[in-house]
């Protein structure tokens, strides 16, 4: 008896449309696909998050390494000004180098400028020179130096184009023409950075700030009507406008659109040889 439903069943489903079977299919199909991009969109997420613990666990690992050279530093009854005296080598280079760098990881930026300025006047050739001068603007930066920090860096990126801390550099620039309101700048360095170093360690905090200085609105110039030098003896017409509207203030209902502004002739002498003479309006009746 089982047998013979088992075969009434075979022959049911061989006899079902071709075509239900094909849209099953299809929508199988649809599915999974949808499935695996959301996958893929997930694991890139995680790529970019792992990508940023990666270079902080990088940065610890540095101040870890900056702890105990400060530690030695420290210790011994060297100061700053002992740099100034030693002698050129090498190995004089390093530890002035390791030093100055110590201060800046555990934020002394202040000892870090001092101490990378003097670096650079005694080594201006050693192995390490393209490194301090990086890392001087990044303590001008830090310490919200941003003219000084902005010299360094475009000093740094002149003379070291193929360095592995240019694309850093460039970020770091940006945010210091953005610091200083000069967000044209800042958003052609970053574009100019995504482009070159799409997979850089720092391109998501670059794409940050893009999206950060796409919002900052800048406020439209004011225009006014200079005063000539022509001695007036009645109430000058000053109109102060703007691009959007017209602000103005009257004493009285025929003046609507004017201010009116007595002004003595013995203390009106503007000398403005370029704009021509501005014609004096009266006072309404």
């Amino acid at each position: 008896m089982k047998l013979v439903v088992y075969i009434g069943v075979g022959l049911l489903a061989l006899q079902m449309p071709i075509s239900a079977a094909e849209i099953n299919t299809s929508k199988i199909l649809i599915e999974h696909n949808k499935k695996l991009n959301q996958l893929k969109k997930t694991n890139k997420d995680l790529q970019g998050q792992i990508e940023v613990l990666q270079q902080q666990q990088k940065i610890s690992a540095e101040k870890i390494q900056s702890l105990f050279h400060l530690l030695k530093y420290k210790k011994s009854t060297v100061v700053s000004k002992k740099l100034l005296r030693v002698e050129v080598s090498d190995q004089a280079a390093k530890k002035a180098y390791t030093n100055a760098k110590g201060f800046l990881m555990i934020g002394e930026y202040d000892k870090a400028i001092e101490l990378f300025t003097a670096y650079l006047g005694l080594y201006p050739n050693n192995n390490h020179t393209s490194d301090a001068h990086y890392w001087l603007a990044k303590s001008y930066l830090a310490e919200e130096k941003y003219y000084a920090a902005k010299k360094v860096f475009i000093e740094f990126q002149r003379e070291n184009e193929l360095h592995h801390k240019f694309a850093n550099s460039l970020y770091e620039l940006a945010k210091t023409y953005a610091e200083i309101g000069q967000n044209d700048k800042a958003e052609l360095l970053i574009n100019t950075m995504i482009k070159k170093f799409p997979e850089h360690v720092v391109i998501f905090k670059a794409k940050a700030l893009l999206k950060t200085l796409h919002k900052v609105t800048i406020p439209e110039p004011i225009e006014a009507v200079v005063i000539p030098k022509t001695p007036i003896s009645d109430p000058v017409v000053v109109k102060i406008k703007t691009k959007t509207k017209t602000k103005t203030t009257s004493a009285s209902p025929a003046a609507s659109a004017t201010v009116n502004i007595p002004i003595k002739p013995a203390k009106v002498s503007v000398d403005i040889p370029t704009v021509k003479p501005v014609k004096a309006k009266t006072k309404a009746e």
